[in-house]
């Protein structure tokens, strides 16, 4: 129900498998905005997160892809090194958020 709300309300998509999802948003030039991407805590060291980002990559043959780190969320350390070991470079930042791109081509 989640998914629906976000597709209705904000034209975000959101792609569901097993071990976690990801929430994006499309826009013009083959370029995706990622809301949340999540991953079960006991299979995160196997770079699924990277797998998701994958298959949205090939899906929509996308240029670039940002995202941000809520830095009030409980371990934004923690996501944000995550980020950036998946070529992510700091886009722009504020008090409350840093937002990231990663150019594909």
């Amino acid at each position: 129900m989640w998914s629906k709300f976000q597709e209705e309300q904000f034209n975000r998509i959101t792609l569901k498998e097993d071990y976690g999802f990801i929430t994006y948003e499309l826009f013009e030039g083959n370029c995706a905005y990622i809301h949340i991407l999540y991953v079960k805590p006991e299979l995160r060291t196997g770079n699924l997160g990277g797998q998701l980002e994958d298959i949205i990559i090939e899906k929509h043959n996308l240029a670039e892809i940002f995202c941000y780190v809520d830095l009030a969320s409980n371990t934004p350390e923690q996501s944000l090194a995550c980020i950036l070991k998946n070529d992510y470079k700091i886009h722009k930042a504020s008090n409350d958020r840093i937002v990231l791109r990663k150019v594909l081509r």
